[in-house]
């Protein structure tokens, strides 16, 4: 049982494995291009060329300034002066573009200011050799030529640092395709095995319906066997049955003459009763037979509903062994006709009455009361005040060969086939039928039949 729930519960499993490696695989996968594309910027500050061309530029100020010590031509002059304003504005540029921003230490960033007010220093004489000419610029090379250390040990720093910090976004690159390999060999392989679960699940789900179409077949044979069976046994039965019964009733009515023994009649009395309860009992398993069959056929009319009632309550009271009527009826004012099929009402009543006859104490009544529906149609109520029925198998009483047997003492002769018979005459008139039952103090059925359609209704 165990393996059978973790089989089961398979599938989810991976579903949620497969989630889980495509997650993380957008995740690698964006981490990944993100590493790239800051690699693969072509720009000064991704490979250090921005502090290589500082250092550049100011030994080309240097050495514009070694010429103009040579010469005071005007035009070394602002060859000079260009090479210094380009120096200034990279120092300037330098820390607060990225990924100087975030490499550099507090180290590095002291000794950059320290460069960057140097040449801060001298930016008044540069300005004024614009006016002055070459002899404002005479011992500057001197002067700057102190820094140049500074200059190189900070140009050294800057393109080691860019250095690990390239390495590590390719470290980072690495990682991320590693992960983003593993996490799709992840997704793949969880994928093949949910594919392969759900496959196996699908065969396991045809064959299951397979054998499950296969059993209904089998089932819907053995059931129409069993109603054909039922109802050729039945047909068989009932001839030699109405022989009995017929034969039975001539001998108790004395039509060829008085007999003089009186056991006789009775005798007779008893077998011509067992027949005709045997006899109905083979009418309603061949009704069952052709219900389950969907031969049964019901030819809706209008009834008069007093004449009905009165009629299957005198054939009830025929076949008890009271005398008298128990049955007491009150049909509500202006309830004259009924929209039924007039045998399955009879059969109805007459199933419905048999029970309350059968279960209710001789002294007390039996009343039939009829009332229009709340929403339409009619309400036919059988009430009997007998030994009720347990809660329990209230619904059990409704299936066919379904009896309740609260205790044996109070177990009653019969098969169990009236009450089920009677819910799908019932349903096949398109009514209702439903139970009301207390133990000891008695039984309620509640019959709803619908009103008739509009074309059928009386003129």
């Amino acid at each position: 049982m165990a393996q059978n729930k973790i089989r089961r519960r398979l599938p989810v499993i991976f579903s949620l494995l497969m989630a889980v490696f495509l997650a993380l695989s957008i995740v690698s996968g964006i981490a990944a291009l993100s590493a790239l594309r800051q690699l693969s910027q072509g720009n000064y500050d991704s490979s250090g060329i921005a502090a290589v061309q500082l250092r550049l530029h100011f030994d080309l100020l240097l050495s514009e300034l070694k010429v103009l010590e040579m010469s005071d031509a005007d035009a070394a002059t602002d060859a000079a002066v260009l090479q210094y304003d380009i120096v200034y504005q990279r120092l300037h540029s330098l820390p607060n573009r990225p990924p100087y921003t975030t490499i550099l230490t507090d180290r590095d960033r002291l000794q950059l200011r320290r460069i960057t007010e140097e040449i801060e220093a001298v930016a008044p004489t540069f300005d004024a050799s614009k006016t002055g000419g070459a002899k404002e610029l005479k011992n500057m090379r001197a002067r700057l030529n102190d820094i140049r250390f500074d200059i190189d040990l900070l140009n050294g720093r800057i393109l080691e640092l860019m250095r690990v910090y390239r390495e590590t976004r390719r470290a980072n690159i690495v990682y991320s395709t590693r992960f983003l390999i593993i996490s799709m060999l992840g997704l793949v392989l969880t994928g093949g095995v949910f594919a392969v679960l759900l496959w196996r699940s699908l065969v396991q789900s045809q064959r299951q319906n397979a054998e499950l179409e296969s059993l209904t077949k089998k089932l819907i044979k053995a059931n129409q066997a069993k109603s054909e069976f039922l109802a050729s046994i039945s047909h068989e039965l009932r001839t030699p049955l109405n022989a009995i019964i017929g034969f039975s009733e001539l001998i108790k009515n004395e039509v060829f003459g008085k007999i003089t023994e009186r056991k006789y009649t009775e005798y007779a009395g008893d077998i011509n009763l067992s027949g005709t309860h045997l006899l109905q009992l083979i009418n309603d398993i061949l009704d069952l037979s052709k219900i389950e069959a969907g031969e049964f056929r019901v030819a809706p009319v209008y009834i008069n509903l007093r004449q009905a009632v009165t009629e299957t309550a005198r054939i009830v009271d025929q076949t008890s062994e009271r005398g008298s009527s128990r049955v007491l009826m009150n049909i509500a004012d202006g309830l004259d006709e009924l929209y039924v099929d007039p045998r399955s009402f009879r059969q109805i009543m007459i199933n419905l009455l048999s029970n309350a006859h059968k279960y209710a104490p001789d002294d007390s009544p039996i009343v039939i009361a009829a009332s229009p529906g709340d929403e339409g149609g009619v309400n036919i109520r059988i009430i009997d005040k007998g030994i009720g029925i347990p809660e329990q198998d209230q619904q059990l009483v409704l299936e066919p060969f379904g009896q309740s047997r609260r205790n044996s003492s109070e177990t009653h002769e019969g098969t169990g086939l009236g009450l089920s018979l009677c819910k799908q005459l019932m349903e096949l008139n398109g009514g209702t039928l439903r139970l009301e039952s207390v133990v000891d103090a008695g039984t309620t059925v509640h019959l709803w039949f619908p009103d008739a359609p509009a074309s059928h209704e009386p003129d």
